[in-house]
């Protein structure tokens, strides 16, 4: 077997981190000479929820700046994987100093003309326990906390009683039930307005919850510098 002395794994340390710094320095000096480019990272509910609807008017504003979005929800090296922005989903608490809030979050019950009209009265939120609560369950660590039995605990109404929920993968699809008289859903700041311009879909109730997160903006020192 071959394998690397001591003085070959500190060379090699040293020389993984020349490289990465040059290749930086070559991708700085393209976007000098090409059309500048933007890279941002964001999850992928507030991409297809909030951004990409805006992305037009951001498009007729600079059209010669080329955006590169990357939705996922692993942690990424800003620096060293050349991205300028990070929009990130994140518990108050957890936001970094430098991260800039876009908007809190509020949550509230959202359901279907329709399905308020058929289904059984809701007047107060403990009268939401004898309804199909519709919530995204796969989204990331940041939201966790977003969750039905939160709200009702919120506003001192046990989750014992419920009754079996409509769980989903992505928030857009929890709308989307909504929206198809299924239940009733949590609507998330960063999404509900696309949808509250549906005039089939109206809040259930008036009451709001802040569950203590938000969405952040984080803008790389290096391309701060950039006009």
């Amino acid at each position: 077997d071959i394998a690397l002395t001591p003085a070959g794994r500190t060379f090699l340390q040293s020389t993984s981190r020349a490289i990465a710094e040059l290749d930086r320095a070559v991708e700085q000096g393209r976007r000098s000479v090409a059309a500048p480019r933007v890279t941002l990272t964001t999850f992928a509910s507030f991409a297809s929820m909030w951004l990409i609807p805006r992305l037009g008017e951001l498009r007729a504003a600079a059209p010669d700046i080329e955006i590169d979005i990357g939705a996922t929800d692993r942690i990424v090296d800003l620096g060293g994987e050349g991205i300028d922005i990070a929009v990130r989903y994140l518990a108050i608490e957890n936001a970094r100093p430098d991260a800039e809030l876009l908007f809190e979050e509020v949550l509230f019950p959202l359901a279907s003309r329709d399905y308020l009209a058929r289904a059984k009265k809701i007047r107060t939120v403990a009268d939401l326990a004898s309804h199909t609560l519709i919530e995204a369950v796969g989204t990331g660590p940041g939201e966790a906390r977003n969750s039905w039995p939160a709200f009702l605990d919120a506003h001192k109404v046990e989750a014992k009683s419920l009754r079996p929920a409509l769980r989903l993968d992505f928030i857009a699809q929890g709308f989307q039930a909504a929206r198809r008289s299924q239940g009733v859903a949590i609507a998330h700041t960063y999404g509900a307005d696309q949808y509250m311009q549906d005039p089939e879909l109206v809040r259930a109730l008036p009451m709001a919850y802040r569950p203590g997160a938000g969405t952040y903006l984080i803008v790389t020192p290096q391309s701060a510098q950039r006009p």
